[in-house]
């Protein structure tokens, strides 16, 4: 009955026998975003983020398409890395693994998530503005120790200097070790890294990523944290927000751990809640007005 919900390993297997696997892909586009984010640390002062992004596009002629191919990048990563993630427990190979790997692996997920909002946050632009507070107060709403982790993590207020080293190290190297365990290889093959930086070049040029005033209308986050924005929307209190987000990331961790079958309908759960996450994302990107009126997507051009 749950295999309704899901598609077939055979689907994945075909694919896989032919062309680099997802997890290779997203590797080899994590990679990509390094570079070009080495090349981008360069010119960034991180006492003034909007001030000297606005800067060097307008000084560097090539430096909004490095932006624009860090960014596209990143958002293969996150792509392939969820769709890797979603193969992964598709086979079932996550019950081959012993506990300390796995709990290790799991924790990519909250780095990866970090790595990527953190890098939207530093813009420094309004919408950057908007998603810290709504990342440094979801981690204040933990109990005892909220307010420490928050700034831990995000640092103080106008205050870019931990967040920044956190993107660059702390989230990146995590995520960078990890990869190379699940993975066991240093680095993808040179097709992959060059055919994954030939797309993520592609989409810098065709779809060259700007910055944001800072009184635009309307503010949002990035598209996989505009599902947040709509759900908190609807649930005010950030420690229910936080404690959802705990449960389930919990019941990722237990689900080598637990029977087969309940680990099914574990999965069959996440995976409907991540298509109600989905959904939530679409109707926050397309159907929010300012003052968070609902409008229909055409009535916005």
């Amino acid at each position: 009955m749950y295999k309704l919900f899901l598609l077939e390993p055979l689907v994945f297997d075909n694919w896989n026998s032919r062309f680099p696997t997802m997890g290779f892909l997203a590797f080899a586009a994590f990679l990509t975003a390094i570079f070009s984010g080495v090349i981008l640390a360069v010119p960034f002062n991180i006492n003034a983020p909007f001030d000297s992004i606005q800067l060097f596009l307008i000084t560097n002629p090539y430096a909004g398409f490095v932006r624009s191919l860090h960014y596209w990048s990143a958002q293969l990563f996150l792509i392939l890395t969820l769709i890797h993630i979603y193969e992964y427990l598709l086979s079932g190979r996550e019950r081959n693994m012993k506990g300390g790997p796995w709990f290790r692996l799991g924790f990519t997920i909250p780095a990866l998530f970090f790595v990527m909002i953190s890098g939207f946050i530093l813009k420094g632009d309004a919408e950057a503005i908007m998603a810290r507070q709504i990342l440094c107060g979801l981690l204040e709403s933990i109990p005892l120790v909220g307010k420490d982790i928050g700034y831990g993590v995000v640092g103080g207020e106008n205050d870019f200097q931990l967040i920044y080293v956190h993107h660059i190290c702390t989230a990146t190297i995590i995520l960078w070790i990890e990869i190379i365990e699940h993975s066991r290889i240093f680095w993808p093959r040179a097709r992959v890294i060059v055919n994954t930086f030939c797309v993520s070049a592609l989409l810098a040029t065709a779809f060259p990523v700007f910055i944001h005033n800072r009184d635009v209308e309307f503010l949002r986050g990035p598209w996989y944290f505009a599902g947040m924005q709509e759900i908190m929307h609807w649930i005010t209190n950030p420690l229910t927000v936080m404690m959802i987000i705990l449960l389930l990331f919990f019941i990722y961790i237990a689900l080598p751990f637990v029977p087969q079958k309940s680990s099914s309908r574990l999965k069959v759960v996440l995976l409907n809640i991540c298509i109600i996450y989905l959904l939530c994302s679409i109707f926050n990107l397309y159907f929010r007005a300012p003052d968070w009126t609902v409008t229909m997507p055409w009535n916005k051009m």
